[in-house]
Order: C-alpha cells, then structure tokens, then sequence
C-alpha cells in the first residue's frame, strides 16, 4: 500500500514540474532578510547524528520555509491544504577541514526508499538537500542526505547548463561524512513517528578545489531544503531557508549570504 501511495506521489512531482510556473502566485524574497550563521569551532565534532556538541547547543537554528509547490485548483488545492506543516531546524558550523551541517527535522512518517549513495535520493523519500555556491562564481553544488543516511554530491558549472549536462558531470565527495538518528520507524505508515535529525560534514578541500577558498573570508551562499512525504500528504512537502518565491532549488539568487562566525 505504501509503494502504491509513494507513486502517486512521485507522479504528482513529475506532473508538476511540466507545469507553468504562472500556475502559482509569485511572492518575491529578498534572501537578505533571511541571514545563516556558520560558527567556527576548535571543538572534536562527532558525526554520529546525535547533535550533542556545545556548537549545536549555542548556534540558532534557521527553521526552514514551507513553499507552494502544488500547482492545481478546486478541491485537490483545498486538500493540500489541510496538510500539516512538519518543521525543521538547521544549523552550520565549519572547521579547517569541514563544513558541518546538522538538523533535527520533524516528521510524523519518516519515508525514503533508496539506500544508495550518489542517486537524486529526493524521488524516492524524504531527503536533506543543501546547495552550496561561492557568491562571486557561477558554480555551484548539490548535496544530499536522507534518512538511510545515503550521501549525493553533484557539481553544477552554473544554472544555465544544468539540464541534462549536469546528470552526467557527477562528482562525489569521497571524504564527505553523514550520520542519522531517526525517533520513529523507517518506512512503516502504519505508526506515527516523530523526527529524525543528522549531521553531515562536507570536506572544505572538494569545496575549495573548484578555485573559491572555503575559508570563512571569501563570500558563500547556502540554501538548506528539504522534501517531505508523507502518506496521509495530497503532496509532497517543500521547504527552504530562505524561501524561494516558486518551487525551484536552483534559483541561485535565492540562496543566503553566509555569515561566518
């Protein structure tokens, strides 16, 4: 039964990224009201999902964003939205050697289908997704971290050659880390859960190899999001921090200006 709901779910998805997007009232942003802090630590950080460093204790979290998405009308619009909107708080920290992203993301039926690494895992379940891009370059990454705790990294030149280019210009992070704690149960809709949170630790030398140190002083841009599935939904669930006006994660002129602590 679940296979059968997730389908339509994923049918939904693909039908609603054919769509127009004037199908959708446009809110502008300006992502400069939306500020991320990234604090520097000389602490050890244990990447084991667990998110017991002082670093995650002392630096606020940015709450993701719900955004529209649902592109339909009448009373399947009606239905999305009595939908509830599950959270999630986000937090960065970086060293010499990584940029540490850590959450805790509330989820009543914790859903991801896919247990290998390097796939677009966000077609298959509820998935972390943070964009990383240098705010003076044109390239920029797409980073993937889900609930089995499978990694994806994918390089992007730039936005305009993103469309079939990019499928083929993998490049995955040997070195980059993740770890998962789920309070729940993993692919069972037939229980409530309540939340899974992770740590992830992005290696700075695959960031900085591209030709922008990532060393607190060059300019960087982030934008953490998240999809959501859930088997009681009408849709899936988008969020991000900052909002984008529209579904869209490669909007890059949304993405938040680092602030490095």
């Amino acid at each position: 039964m679940i296979k059968e709901i997730f389908s339509a779910a994923l049918a939904g998805v693909v039908l609603a990224g054919c769509c127009c997007n004037t199908c959708v009232e446009f809110k502008e942003v300006d992502p400069d009201n939306y500020p991320v802090s990234a604090q520097r630590v000389t602490e050890k950080i244990t990447i084991d999902g667990k998110l017991e460093e002082k670093v995650w204790q002392q630096t606020p979290a940015v709450e993701l964003i719900q955004i529209p998405f649902f592109r339909g009308y009448g009373k399947a619009l009606a239905r999305v939205k009595q939908d509830k909107f599950q959270t999630a708080g986000i937090r960065f920290a970086y060293d010499d050697k990584y940029f540490y992203v850590a959450g805790k993301v509330n989820d009543e039926d914790i859903i991801q289908m896919d247990k290998t690494n390097q796939t677009h895992c966000y077609l298959n379940g509820d998935a972390i997704e943070v964009f990383l891009k240098p705010e003076n370059r044109p390239y920029y990454w797409e980073i993937y971290v889900s609930p089995q705790n499978a990694l994806s990294s994918f390089f992007y030149q730039s936005s305009g050659v993103i469309l079939g280019y990019s499928r083929s210009n993998v490049h995955f992070m040997e070195n980059m880390r993740s770890a998962i704690q789920i309070n729940g149960t993993l692919n069972n809709s037939e229980d409530r859960d309540k939340y899974w949170t992770f740590e992830l630790a992005i290696p700075i030398a695959d960031l900085a190899k591209k030709g922008v140190p990532f060393d607190g002083k060059e300019p960087w841009k982030v934008l953490p999001a998240r999809y959501n599935y859930d088997t009681t939904f009408r849709f899936v669930q988008l969020s991000t921090y900052p909002p984008t006006p529209i579904a869209g994660n490669n909007l890059i002129e949304y993405y938040g200006k680092i602030q490095f602590k």
